[in-house]
């Protein structure tokens, strides 16, 4: 499934590499099941939308910080570690992993309320500096 930047362009589709195991997969274009096994990092890169994990689990922390979303819409459905989303514009967290194994930090966004919220966290869930 491995996709270089190059057919990406020419197939005119998103390209956002991440390489595993010496091999480069685009974000974009996921396989279903497929487990990343540290930790993968989509912080300060302008997103406006994530790309569709939502069937892949992530085994380290996940984090998209400092982006514009306003959605978190396609997050991995697993995140082992932290899963950081400050400082989006996020009105909503549905979407958002169903399960955290570390701790849960939304700060910063523009949450009215927690609906959508994982149903399990391993640590500490920060929603502060919200319209809660």
């Amino acid at each position: 499934m491995a996709l270089s930047k190059l057919t990406a362009k020419i197939k005119g589709i998103k390209y956002l590499p991440f390489e595993q195991d010496g091999k480069t997969y685009n974000l974009y274009d996921m396989p279903k099941g497929f487990v990343i096994k540290g930790d993968l990092d989509l912080s300060d890169k302008g997103l406006t939308e994530l790309p569709d994990l939502s069937e892949v689990v992530v085994k380290g922390d996940f984090c998209c910080y400092n982006n514009k979303l306003t959605s978190l819409e396609g997050a991995p459905k697993e995140v082992g570690g932290v899963f950081k989303c400050n400082a989006n514009n996020l009105t909503s967290l549905k979407g958002a992993p169903q399960r955290v194994g570390g701790r849960f930090d939304c700060l910063f966004n523009q949450l009215t309320s927690l609906e959508g919220a994982p149903q399990e966290v391993g640590g500490d869930f920060d929603c502060d500096k919200n319209q809660l």
